[in-house]
C-alpha cells in the first residue's frame, strides 16, 4: 500500500512537472519527501529540524533520488530509496541537471541558502516553480484513503481529550491523554502541540496548552491532529465545563452555523474565496459579529498541515474534487472564552463528505 501510493504519487507530480515544460524539480520541504517516497520514518525529524535537512531530485521520468544526512543513508537504502549525503550536493546537483537536460523547477518554498547554491551551481537552468505543490493539492483515491486512517486517528484523540476535560482537570493533563490516544491509534506523529485552552484567555485566542486548571463555567477548546504514514489529520472541538450558559450556547451554535454556510459551498467549481465569506457573513449578523476570528476560515491539508487551497476571501481557486480542506471559523471574546468549530471536509464528485465525524457539542462531556 505504502509503495502503491508513492509510486502514485510520483506519477501524477511527474505529468505536472512535463505539463508545465520543465525537466525536473528540486525542493527541500519535508512535505514533498513525504509525498514521493515510500519510507516517511524521518518525516517528523526533518520537519522538526528545518527545511534543507533534506533535498528532493525529481527528473520528469524516471526516479527520484533523495538527499539526507550521511547517517540515514544506508536506512533510506535499505528501503530501495536512491538515497545520497546532502554533503555530495555539489557533484549531485549538476549531474541531476544534466541527465534531465532543461529547465528545472524549484519551489519557492525552497530555503534561500539552497536556492543560492543552486543558483551558483546551475545559473541557467533554475526557475522558481512549483509543479509538485500544484500536484499534492488534488487527492489520489489512496491518498483519500492514507487521510482516512489520520482522521480516524484524530479522532480518537479527540474523544480522549474531550472525556479528559473535565473541572479540575489541568489542560496539560487533558492533551496528554489526547496524544496518547492518537498515538495508540496508530500516529506516527503530532501536526502540532495539542492545545487545550481554557479560561478567559481563549477569548483573546490563547491557543497554549499550560498547567492552567479547568474551573466550572471555563469554555473549553481542544484543537489536536496527528500524521499516519506522512498523511495528516487535524480538527477542533469546544465545550463548557459544568452545565452549558445561554451565551455559550448562542456562541457555539452561531459558529458551527458559520462553519456549515462555508461547508455548504464546498463543492466542485464552488469559489473558496465564497466559502470564506458564507462563513463571515454568518457571524457579522449574530451580536458576536465584534469577536469573529481574524484569521483565515481554512486550509487544505496532506502531507502538509497547511498547504493550498487556503480559504480566504482574496483567493482565486476553485474546489476539485479530491481536494481536502479544513473549514475553521470561531468567535473569541475577551475575557469570557472563545469557540472554534473545525472539521476536515473532502471535496468529492457530488459535493463534499466531512471525515471528522464525531459530534461539535455534547452537553454529557459538560462536567
Amino acid at each position: 500500500m505504502d509503495r502503491d501510493l508513492s509510486a502514485s504519487n510520483l506519477a501524477t507530480a511527474q505529468a505536472k512537472v512535463v505539463e508545465h515544460g520543465f525537466a525536473g524539480f528540486i525542493s527541500d520541504r519535508p512535505e514533498d519527501v513525504a509525498y514521493l517516497f515510500p519510507v516517511r520514518a524521518f518525516v517528523y525529524r526533518v520537519m522538526a529540524e528545518s527545511r534543507g535537512y533534506e533535498v528532493v531530485l525529481l527528473p520528469a521520468s524516471g526516479q527520484p533520488q533523495l538527499l539526507t544526512a550521511d547517517g540515514y543513508v544506508d536506512f533510506y537504502r535499505s528501503c530501495s530509496v536512491d538515497a545520497a549525503p546532502t554533503a555530495a550536493l555539489d557533484q549531485i546537483v549538476p549531474a541531476f541537471a544534466t541527465g534531465a537536460s532543461g529547465r528545472l523547477a524549484v519551489s519557492p518554498d525552497t530555503s534561500a541558502r539552497l536556492i543560492a547554491r543552486l543558483k551558483e551551481l546551475l545559473p541557467e537552468h533554475l526557475q522558481l516553480a512549483d509543479p509538485v505543490l500544484e500536484a499534492r493539492q488534488v487527492k489520489s483515491f489512496l491518498e483519500v484513503e492514507a487521510m482516512r486512517r489520520a482522521v480516524a486517528a484524530a479522532v480518537a484523540g479527540m474523544t480522549a481529550g474531550l472525556d479528559a476535560s473535565v473541572t479540575g482537570a489541568r489542560e496539560c493533563d487533558a492533551a496528554g491523554q489526547a496524544e496518547l490516544a492518537m498515538r495508540r491509534s496508530g500516529a506516527d506523529a503530532f501536526c502540532f502541540s495539542t492545545i487545550v485552552s481554557s479560561g478567559p484567555d481563549l477569548g483573546y485566542m490563547r491557543e497554549v496548552t499550560g498547567e492552567r486548571q479547568i474551573d466550572i463555567g471555563d469554555w473549553v477548546m481542544l484543537d489536536l491532529g496527528c500524521s499516519v504514514n506522512g498523511y495528516n489529520a487535524e480538527f477542533a472541538r469546544t465545550l463548557i465545563a459544568g452545565e452549558p450558559t445561554p451565551e455559550f450556547l448562542e456562541a457555539h451554535g452561531v459558529v458551527a452555523a458559520a462553519q456549515r454556510a462555508a461547508i455548504d459551498r464546498v463543492r466542485p467549481g464552488g469559489s473558496v474565496a465564497e466559502a470564506d465569506r458564507a462563513a463571515r457573513a454568518v457571524i457579522a449578523r449574530s451580536r458576536f459579529r465584534d469577536a469573529a476570528y481574524r484569521h483565515i476560515t481554512g486550509h487544505g491539508i496532506g502531507t502538509a498541515v497547511w498547504e493550498p487551497p487556503f480559504v480566504s476571501g482574496d483567493s482565486d481557486a476553485i474546489f476539485e474534487p479530491g481536494m481536502v480542506v479544513c473549514i475553521e471559523p470561531g468567535v473569541f471574546i475577551p475575557g469570557v472564552g472563545g469557540v472554534r468549530v473545525e472539521d476536515v471536509v473532502l471535496v468529492n464528485e457530488h459535493g463534499h463528505e466531512v471525515l471528522t465525524k464525531t459530534p461539535h457539542f455534547d452537553a454529557r462531556r459538560s462536567h
